[in-house]
């Protein structure tokens, strides 16, 4: 799974491939393909593959159901994702503040400013 993509989107491109793999007559029982699903899992998602593997059976754990289960974690990881696209927003604003300040601060340019806005 790609680190921006979505559960869905990385859902369609399984389905994809599994299919092909009917077509070539190779077929894999539904406890390899919930394994492969996890293992394509990026690292902000490893906490919640370790509660679903100690927590269920994977050997019985439907793919739907591991795909709804999925899901919803992603919602969660989505709700977060406004307050760190804010405070990124916010770090470079502060930044480019900072800048400013500096460029104001040096007498060169507070000068050529105040000359400026005098009309001298």
């Amino acid at each position: 799974m790609k680190e921006d993509e979505s559960i869905e989107t990385m859902y369609s491109r399984f389905q994809t491939l599994v299919s092909g793999l009917q077509i070539l007559k190779k077929s894999y029982v539904a406890s390899d393909h919930v394994n492969k699903i996890l293992r394509s899992l990026p690292a902000k998602w490893r906490p919640n593959v370790t509660t679903i593997e100690e927590g269920k059976d994977l050997n019985t754990l439907s793919v739907e159901d591991l795909i709804s289960s999925l899901k919803c974690h992603e919602i969660g990881l989505n709700e977060h994702e406004p307050i760190k696209k804010k405070n990124l927003h916010l770090r470079i604003l502060m930044k480019a503040l900072k800048l400013f300040r500096r460029w104001l601060c040096s007498p060169t340019n507070y000068n050529t400013l105040l000359r400026r806005t005098r009309g001298s």
